[in-house]
């Protein structure tokens, strides 16, 4: 295993630069924001002697200032006096046209607008600012190269292709949208790292991409939650009007492809099988219009006083809720890790979870399994686990030897760092050929 000193033995990059500008505030970016954020504070905790360099935007500029370090300096590149002419943040509007549109557009169409903009700024953004800055290399943990310099290496990093199989679920601006920022990725990235083997699957199957440039390096941050403190727990089960062990949990935003709908007619067929029971569904996520379509159909269904919407929450209120809740629930359709699956395996929690794309590679034989398209799979796992206690016990020790298995955030960032290296001393060797 690659050891903190190992790393810094081999490495000779200086200076990486990291864009961040696609960053939204609060939840909207799901797991791809935690994973960047955590990236970056391993890498730099490990690579002291390199300098990272963290492009942001006006948004989310702030919020980023935890990952402040010795080694990490952020520069906000969007709006006046930022960072010059065309170096306007890729997932916004600037000044009057942004205001004016906020004003006049409903939301939805305001980000579909803010990333037709993304796409406008990226292309005249190819200046000598990452030679400027010394960039050894560039990272772009949410896919598309946006300040791109052809002298200076670029790494992606690729969550999922949803898009490409699930179409219908997206806009066709975004869609649009997220098949050029892949197309861009294919084009310039020196290197392609995948969160799992079932996204590199996809990239060798919907691109061809030649297999020495893309790899996967699975996501180890299932500890990155604070240990829940007893009063905190507390408070947060008087909030929701919830008892420790008495609801199933589903942390994941309110997109299309977490199913939502199907969780909510199998958990309805359960409450309607066992009428005497007292289970609770917690669905937490950025609240929004979709939102609150759905609480609207839990009231049709007849389980507005069964389902609790709890909106975004924070990583201590997720915490308490994990350690309290009887189980994960998570019935998604697509999936290019599954976060939220090994946090709750970290946890001590029981799993079920659906049997597609990348959750039987991440969750191993550490879950009960379902079809996410039936809802009486679902239904009959939710109804094994609350008849066996067995089944419970078994699945927490599994979940605990998987999480050991993934690994830790620092070997993680040991492999990440390797490949930077790879990539760079790569190229130097090609251009010394």
């Amino acid at each position: 295993m690659t050891t903190h000193s190992s790393v810094q033995t081999r490495l000779s990059l200086r200076s990486v630069v990291v864009d961040l500008t696609p960053l939204l505030p609060g939840g909207e970016n799901g797991g791809a924001k935690v994973v960047a954020m955590e990236l970056v504070r391993e890498m730099a905790r490990l690579a002291g002697n390199c300098h990272f360099k963290l492009l942001t935007s006006e948004s989310s500029h702030g919020d980023l200032k935890v990952l402040d370090a010795e080694n990490v300096e952020r520069v906000c590149v969007s709006g006046a006096g930022a960072g010059g002419a065309g170096m306007e943040h890729t997932n916004g509007f600037s000044g009057r046209l942004r205001s004016a549109a906020a004003r006049a557009l409903p939301e939805g169409m305001l980000r579909l607008a803010q990333k037709a903009q993304a796409y406008l700024a990226d292309r005249t953004i190819r200046s000598s600012r990452l030679r400027d800055w010394k960039a050894d290399l560039l990272f772009c943990p949410f896919t598309a190269p946006f300040f791109y310099d052809e002298q200076i290496p670029v790494v992606s990093l690729i969550h999922d292709l949803q898009h490409r199989y699930y179409p219908q679920f997206f806009h066709p601006e975004e869609l649009k949208q997220r098949d050029l920022h892949f197309r861009r990725a294919c084009r310039l990235a020196d290197r392609l790292i995948c969160v799992s083997d079932y996204v590199r699957w996809t990239i060798r199957e919907q691109s061809d991409v030649a297999p020495d440039r893309v790899t996967t390096i699975h996501t180890a941050i299932q500890h990155r939650l604070p240990d829940p403190l007893p009063s905190r727990v507390r408070a947060v089960l008087e909030e929701h009007k919830l008892e420790a062990g008495r609801f199933l949990l589903y942390p994941a935003n309110f997109w299309l492809h977490k199913n939502h709908e199907m969780l909510l007619i199998a958990f309805g067929m359960y409450l309607n099988k066992h009428r005497d029971g007292n289970l609770k569904l917690v669905l937490t996520g950025e609240a929004g219009a979709r939102m609150n379509y759905l609480r609207e159909a839990t009231r049709h269904l007849g389980l507005a006083d069964r389902v609790v919407f709890a909106g975004y929450v924070s990583e201590a209120d997720i915490s308490a809720l994990l350690e309290s809740a009887k189980a994960l629930i998570f019935p998604s359709l697509f999936e290019g890790f599954g976060i939220s699956v090994v946090e709750a395996m970290a946890a001590g929690r029981p799993v079920l979870c659906s049997d597609v794309t990348s959750l039987p590679e991440v969750a191993g034989d550490a879950a009960r399994y379902f079809d996410p398209r039936r809802p009486a799979e679902i239904l009959r796992a939710i109804e094994e686990i609350e008849a066996a206690s067995d089944l419970e016990e078994d699945l927490i020790a599994r979940g605990n030897r998987r999480v050991e298995q993934i690994g830790r955030p620092e070997d993680m960032a040991a492999r990440y760092l390797e490949e930077f290296e790879d990539v760079v001393c790569g190229r130097s060797a090609r251009g010394a050929a």
